[in-house]
């Protein structure tokens, strides 16, 4: 099997470690490893491995659709409750609440304002359940008015401004219309610019510009949760195999090549991406 070069790609700067991958044998060993040569051993089969299952998709794979509105809204249930949610629950609160920060006009919108409802929202399943429920209205509901194929960014603004409120913010953005006070202080809210700062560009250059925004911070986080979705999903895999090649006694024999070659510049060296500190908090929280 030809070994690549390939390096997995990340738009963070990624800790390396560089291994010389190991000599395969099909054959299982005939002795078994001591704690310590096994645990060397296994990082340098893993690290083989690793590479090999990259060849055909080395380029990040961005999460999809969901998985990223729902780091966006809440970094995978992190932030349930926002600030203004004192009472630290979605039972009470007038606030946007829960996994995918739905507001009270959402859960009417849905025909679901009980008090279960509300609590609902902290339940993972549920919360994005009500979500793709509200997502299907305000998608028929623009369909309606003419906006069909909207990029995933604004897809994720019906969300995030309602289907109104996008509809505004597009129409705005083309000089057909003006924004209102209310859906600016909204805007403000949801980006990196002052109400004040949006009043003052007008209402074309505003929505322009937080359409801008949006287009990019979406794609940022999609790329960042799926690099972390596709390093999580190695690990896990990996230390599946670990479990089972210790139990088999079959991993490949390469006791030799670990004491001399674990480490070197050849010609083959493999690139193996560990977690930063950002991406590690966000890993374990993430869902596979």
């Amino acid at each position: 099997m030809p070994i690549s070069s390939t390096v997995y790609k990340s738009t963070e700067a990624l800790n390396t470690v560089q291994v010389k991958p190991p000599a395969l044998n099909t054959q299982p060993m005939s002795a078994e490893y001591t704690d310590n040569e096994f645990e060397v051993a296994t990082v340098e089969m893993n690290t083989y491995l690793f590479n090999t299952e990259q060849d055909d998709n080395s380029v990040v794979r961005g999460a999809d659709f969901w998985t990223t509105l729902h780091s966006i809204e809440s970094k995978q249930g992190r932030l349930l409750y926002r600030p203004s949610n004192k009472k630290r629950n979605c039972d009470t609160t007038s606030s946007p609440c829960g996994h995918h920060q739905l507001s009270l006009q959402a859960l009417v919108d849905i025909k679901c304002s009980s008090k279960q409802c509300k609590r609902d929202r902290e339940n993972f399943q549920k919360s994005l359940s009500m979500s793709k429920k509200l997502q299907a209205i305000n998608d028929k509901r623009l369909k309606k008015a003419g906006y069909s194929n909207l990029p995933e960014y604004q897809q994720y603004l019906i969300h995030q401004q309602g289907a109104s409120g996008l509809k505004t913010i597009i129409a705005s953005s083309k000089g057909n219309k003006l924004l209102s006070r209310n859906l600016r202080k909204n805007m403000a809210g949801n980006s990196p610019y002052s109400y004040r700062t949006l009043r003052k560009m007008g209402s074309k250059l505003a929505a322009k510009t937080f359409l801008q925004h949006w287009e990019i911070k979406w794609q940022k986080e999609k790329v960042i949760i799926g690099d972390i979705q596709g390093k999580t999903e190695v690990i896990v895999a990996m230390q599946s195999t670990n479990i089972k090649a210790k139990s088999e006694l079959s991993i490949p024999s390469v006791k030799q090549e670990v004491t001399k070659k674990s480490v070197t510049k050849e010609d083959s060296t493999i690139i193996v991406p560990l977690f930063n500190d950002y991406e590690l908090q966000i890993a374990l929280n993430i869902k596979i």
